[in-house]
């Protein structure tokens, strides 16, 4: 059983298809725009989001968005015959039997099974470790200016949290974080690197403090 944002202009269509995913057995909620799903997700935990095609025409970035910031989410996009959706894990062409849908909906559903799987590994690997935010964020290749960085949420998979504490350690220390586009003001300096999982390597040499590198950028602490 999966729990299912639904997302659609259409209210009488979004609750037949609501109760379709409901009589398989799955939990539904739903909303008109792809903004209001973006409120609901951060609110509470979804494993699947199924919107139809015109509620992302507004805001086709936030489908990116949302992919890189939950990437434990499965997305099915409810589109014309023919057309397909990059962001989409699956794509159901209009108008779908049940059947399709449900199909569609398992394929999906499938594909996240084995994302949560690999994940899952991944954090197995790496030390969670913490350091203090805000901090500054250098690009080490030219040294260049300095760029503030805040976030009070920089994982909301229950990951990798950077958020609070002092280092002292005298050994290289691997841990693995999730960066969103929050991490930086909208990631339009520095690092870019929504939704990504990154391995990150800080060695202080024994003196308390904290700098690290991630994909050539040096987080310093204040």
């Amino acid at each position: 059983m999966a729990k299912i944002l639904m997302v659609g202009t259409d209210v009488a269509e979004r609750e037949i298809l609501g109760l379709i995913v409901e009589f398989r057995g799955h939990t539904c909620a739903g909303t008109g725009s792809l903004q209001e799903a973006a409120g609901m997700l951060r609110k509470g935990f979804f494993d699947l989001v199924i919107a139809e095609r015109g509620a992302l025409a507004p805001c086709p970035e936030l489908v990116h968005d949302l992919k890189n910031g939950y990437p434990e989410l499965a997305f099915v996009v409810l589109a014309a015959s023919g057309e397909k959706f990059e962001a989409a894990d699956e794509t159901v062409a209009l108008p779908c039997s049940p059947e399709k849908l449900i199909s569609g909906i398992d394929r999906a559903l499938g594909k996240l099974i084995g994302i949560r799987a690999k994940l899952k590994k991944e954090k197995r690997r790496f030390v969670r470790s913490v350091v203090d935010l805000p901090c500054w964020i250098r690009d080490t290749r030219t040294m260049g200016p300095q760029i503030a960085g805040r976030t009070a949420d920089l994982s909301r998979g229950g990951a990798y949290v950077v958020a609070s504490g002092e280092w002292k350690v005298g050994t290289p220390v691997e841990c693995l974080i999730r960066l969103t586009s929050k991490t930086l003001g909208g990631g339009t300096q520095g690092i870019r690197a929504e939704g990504k999982l990154m391995r990150i390597v800080a060695d202080t040499g024994g003196v308390t403090g904290l700098g690290i590198a991630i994909d050539r950028h040096e987080f310093v602490k204040i």
